[in-house]
């Protein structure tokens, strides 16, 4: 009978609750946080949610700073509090959405600071996630660039016939004489 012992949950998280639901102008979310239960999950890369616990990668919460912490426990709270799971698809575009509308409010929060590699473009500004979908959806795809084409050769210029007579040049005085002494 094998028995899973449960990792504890780093001190830093439990940190950044209670600065959420002491610090005023953040509380509102700190109350939002607490009722998300925290699971130490080495499977997932840095942090998410299912809307009733958040996943923490120990390793990547160890290289967090404590505002750092801070971000990621109300970015993925808010995940929550926005009802991404329905409005939005489980895709990488759905994240992506949800993560560029939820980023420019937390930006916004003194104490906070988001971690290197978050999502943040001041074009979804002032949208919601469904409108933030749509324009990643049509943002093209990065062109390739064509192949190189080789050049057409180009024709040699043309030698002098020596049998040929060159054609007349026109006189460039209009028949006077060369103020230069030319001919």
């Amino acid at each position: 009978m094998s028995t899973t012992i449960p990792i504890p949950i780093p001190i830093e998280i439990d940190k950044a609750r209670y600065w959420a639901l002491t610090t005023p102008h953040a509380a509102f979310y700190g109350s939002l946080a607490s009722q998300l239960r925290d699971i130490i999950d080495p499977t997932v890369p840095t942090a998410s949610t299912d809307g009733a616990v958040i996943r923490w990668n120990p390793d990547f919460v160890a290289k967090l700073t404590p505002e750092e912490v801070r971000f990621v426990l109300l970015h993925e709270t808010l995940h929550c509090a926005h009802d991404h799971f329905n409005r939005l698809p489980i895709t990488s575009e759905g994240n992506e959405a949800g993560d560029y509308a939820i980023n420019a409010i937390l930006e916004r929060i003194a104490g906070l600071s988001m971690p290197k590699g978050g999502l943040r473009d001041k074009r979804y500004d002032d949208m919601a996630e469904e409108e933030i979908l749509a324009a990643i959806r049509r943002k093209p795809e990065p062109e390739k660039p064509e192949p190189e084409k080789p050049e057409p050769e180009k024709p040699e210029p043309e030698k002098p016939d020596p049998e040929k007579p060159e054609p007349e040049k026109p006189d460039p005085n209009g028949g006077k004489p060369d103020p230069n002494g030319g001919k």
